[in-house]
C-alpha cells in the first residue's frame, strides 16, 4: 500500500511539473493557398485557321510539262505560349487516271472508243504514277529551303518530315510551295491526278521531332544553341533508302 501511495505522489509531482513548465511564445504562421501547376501550350494556326481547313486544289490544276509552275503559299503562326519548332510534309494518298483522253489512250496502246470514249485498255495497265515526274521546291520566309534546281521530286519527299522554322510565341512565317511537271512527262499522264495531304507539326524545343515510316530523312545542319535550331542557309541533304539496304544521299 505504501508503494502505491509513493507511486501516485510521483505521478502527481510530474503532472504538476509539466503544468508549471507550460509557457506562451511569440510566433507567426504564413500559408500560400490555391497553388496550381499549369501546363504550357503548343499551338499553331495557318492563315488564321485553327484547325487548318483550306484546300489548294484550285491553284494546282492544268499542269503541263516544260516549266509550267504551280504554287501556293500559307502563313504559319505560333499561337501558343511557348517557342515551337515547325515541321512539314506532304503525304501522297492517291494517284489516279483523272480524265481519260485519246492521246493518253493511244500512247499506252489502248483503243479509244469513238465518239464518246472511254479507253479500252485491252489488258494494258494505265500508268498514273506521276509523282516521280513532279519537281518540288519550297521557300521559307522568302529564302529557298529546297531549290527547284536541285531536282527534288515529289516521290522522294512523300511523307518525309522537313524542318521549317523555329517560332517564338506570336511570331509567324510564310511557306511557299512550287511544283512543276518534268519536260519528259509524256501523253500517258494527260488528265492524271496526284492527291496529297499537307501536314504541319509543331513541337516544343529540345524535343526529338516527328516520327515517320518514310524511307527518307532530311539532313539539316543545326545551330550551336541549346535548342539545336535548324539553320536555314540552303545547306541540307536528303538520305533515302530501301528495304534491301540501298541508300542515296543527295
Amino acid at each position: 500500500m505504501k508503494k502505491i501511495i509513493v507511486s501516485l505522489l510521483a505521478v502527481v509531482t510530474v503532472i504538476g511539473a509539466v503544468a508549471v513548465g507550460t509557457r506562451a511564445y511569440f510566433s507567426d504562421t504564413e500559408t500560400s493557398v490555391d497553388n496550381t501547376f499549369t501546363a504550357g501550350t503548343i499551338d499553331i494556326s495557318v492563315d488564321g485557321e485553327n484547325p487548318w481547313t483550306s484546300s489548294y486544289t484550285e491553284s494546282m490544276g492544268d499542269f503541263k510539262p516544260g516549266g509550267h509552275e504551280r504554287e501556293y503559299s500559307y502563313t504559319i503562326k505560333n499561337v501558343g505560349n511557348n517557342p515551337v519548332n515547325i515541321w512539314k510534309r506532304v503525304v501522297i494518298t492517291d494517284q489516279n487516271t483523272g480524265v481519260e483522253t485519246e492521246p493518253e489512250c493511244d500512247d499506252q496502246n489502248g483503243v479509244w472508243a469513238n465518239p464518246d470514249g472511254l479507253c479500252d485498255w485491252a489488258g494494258t495497265a494505265d500508268n498514273n504514277v506521276m509523282a516521280p515526274y513532279m519537281h518540288y521546291a519550297m521557300d521559307v520566309a522568302g529564302s529557298p529551303l529546297i531549290d527547284m534546281d536541285w531536282d527534288v521530286r515529289m516521290s522522294e519527299m512523300d511523307a518525309v518530315w522537313t524542318p521549317l522554322q523555329s517560332l517564338e510565341p506570336g511570331d509567324s512565317v510564310v511557306i511557299r510551295q512550287v511544283y512543276t511537271l518534268d519536260e519528259t512527262a509524256g501523253n500517258e499522264f494527260q488528265g492524271d491526278e496526284i492527291v496529297f495531304d499537307i501536314e504541319l507539326y509543331g513541337e516544343q524545343l529540345m524535343a526529338p521531332g516527328p516520327t515517320s515510316d518514310a524511307k527518307a530523312v532530311v539532313l539539316e545542319n543545326k545551330s550551336g544553341d541549346p535548342h539545336w535550331t535548324p539553320v536555314m542557309d540552303n545547306i541540307w541533304g536528303l538520305l533515302t533508302w530501301d528495304d534491301s539496304g540501298n541508300y542515296r544521299v543527295s
